[in-house]
């Protein structure tokens, strides 16, 4: 059962490798190409040390934009994708709320980035993260983890709270005894 949009590509991959999935002005991609450069991309993100942080993505909508995103889960960060139609001082407001760990963008847009850039944040453009040589099964194992923390953390809170609950019953049931043991008519 795919939890996870990752999951929903590498089915995809699977079944339809050379099938063209997108198609923008500028390119076409297909479901094995795709996948190619999101993990090359999740390589980068991961170099960069961001792990389960913020990354803002500032470029157009289209190809390279939804490689971003599925690169940043494949690296087991989340995404926020800014308008670049937006006035620059309502994407500060947002990146002082959000703190990415990296702002990625292309050549195309890396000198408005860098002007946006918040302290400490780490900007990263396409072009580089795709020109890296990648070891996908390294990728997809640091990334597994990383989502699989992200969906299992939760799932292993509620079911310590069950636990939790599960032991004290007994316990609020005696106390609750002991409690109204007066009012109990022989």
């Amino acid at each position: 059962m795919s939890m996870v949009i990752t999951d929903f590509l590498e089915e995809a991959v699977r079944k339809w490798p050379d099938k063209t999935v997108y198609t923008d002005p500028a390119r076409q991609i297909s479901f094995a190409a795709l996948r190619r450069e999101a993990l090359q991309i999740a390589h980068a993100l991961i170099g960069t040390g961001a792990l389960r942080q913020p990354i803002a993505v500032y470029m157009e909508k289209g190809i390279s934009c939804m490689s971003a995103m599925l690169g940043t889960a494949y690296s087991g960060n989340f995404y926020t994708v800014l308008d670049l139609q937006m006035p620059a001082a309502r994407i500060d407001r947002i990146l002082s709320v959000l703190q990415p760990r990296v702002l990625l963008t292309d050549a195309a847009h890396a000198a408005a980035a860098k002007e946006l850039l918040p302290e400490g944040a780490v900007l990263l453009t396409l072009e580089d993260a795709l020109a890296a040589a990648v070891d996908e099964e390294a990728v997809l194992m640091i990334g597994m983890f990383f989502l699989g923390a992200l969906i299992l953390t939760p799932l292993c809170t509620l079911l310590q709270e069950r636990a939790i609950w599960f032991a004290m019953v007994p316990l609020i049931v005696s106390f609750a005894l002991m409690l109204n043991a007066d009012l109990v008519v022989e």
